[in-house]
């Protein structure tokens, strides 16, 4: 097995279709957009925060606490429990149309007897064109409407509590998104502009608010999975500031089992146990 590096490890999302690699939206704590490898049947995945990395040993696999996700043989998620001192206390459902697409998930809470699902319709293209999100009532909540221009998401349009926001993406010319705007209710609230490298891993993130006079920044570094390793933060003169690192290890197949993240205040240890078809 891989030696650890110890370090931080950055959210990584997709943005619908919008093919940017990280976000530092969900920052500190980051997860992996690494598609998985082979043919997965269930993961079940713990977290467990460390304050340093004395005695860290197999033990730590054990936690209170965890999630079992299922999935088909196709490799799509169809379900999902979590689990709490033995207790299963959450569950989630999902069902899939004849393509494959997600069109509803169904959560249930146990402990507090809670219920809600989110419904998705999508184009004749498979493109997602809605995301509905239901409490246990049958109440819509928030409404998410996507826009398409040549099986690009150009525009997102959130309705949340009376308010709208809305996400406009811009793309360069290898397909990749380099600016995405956000509009609150009351006009510009932020940029973010991308730039990649040669394997079309976003290698900078920069936010720029506030009219356009402030900003921040950031540049990753990946292995050879293409997960992130490392997030620097650039100051406004150009220096550099915190500096998170990552560290992962991976079984046969290539999909990382487990990795340790660092922030500078502390160590977060994550494992998946990954079984197969």
């Amino acid at each position: 097995m891989r030696a650890f590096l110890f370090v931080f490890v950055l959210a990584v999302s997709f943005i619908s279709n919008a093919q940017v690699q990280v976000s530092t939206l969900a920052l500190p704590h980051l997860q992996q957009c690494q598609e998985l490898h082979g043919k997965v049947k269930a993961i079940k995945r713990m977290n467990l925060t460390l304050y340093d990395t004395t005695g860290i040993s197999a033990k730590h696999i054990d936690s209170t606490e965890y999630w079992v996700d299922s999935f088909n043989t196709s490799g799509q998620r169809i379900a999902g429990y979590r689990v709490i001192n033995d207790t299963v206390t959450d569950t989630i459902k999902i069902k899939l149309d004849n393509r494959g697409h997600i069109i509803d998930e169904q959560w249930h809470s146990l402990n507090v007897g809670t219920s809600y699902h989110v419904a998705y319709t999508y184009n004749k293209c498979g493109n997602m064109i809605k995301r509905t999100s239901y409490d246990a009532y049958g109440k819509p909540g928030n409404v998410v409407g996507y826009t398409y221009a040549s099986g690009r998401l150009t525009e997102e349009t959130e309705k949340r509590e009376g308010e709208t926001w809305r996400y406009t993406y811009q793309y360069d010319k290898k397909g990749k998104l380099s600016e995405k705007y956000i509009y609150n209710p009351w006009g510009l609230k932020l940029v973010y502009k991308y730039a990649y490298n040669a394997k079309q891993n976003a290698v900078t993130e920069q936010y720029i608010y506030g009219k356009g006079k402030h900003h921040e920044a950031y540049r990753y570094k990946y292995d050879v999975h293409d997960n992130i390793v490392l997030r620097e933060t650039l100051n406004q003169d150009g220096t550099s500031g915190i500096v998170y690192r990552a560290g992962y290890t991976y079984d046969s197949k290539g999909n990382w089992i487990r990795y340790l993240e660092y922030g500078g205040r502390g160590y977060l240890l994550r494992v998946r146990q990954i079984t197969y078809y």
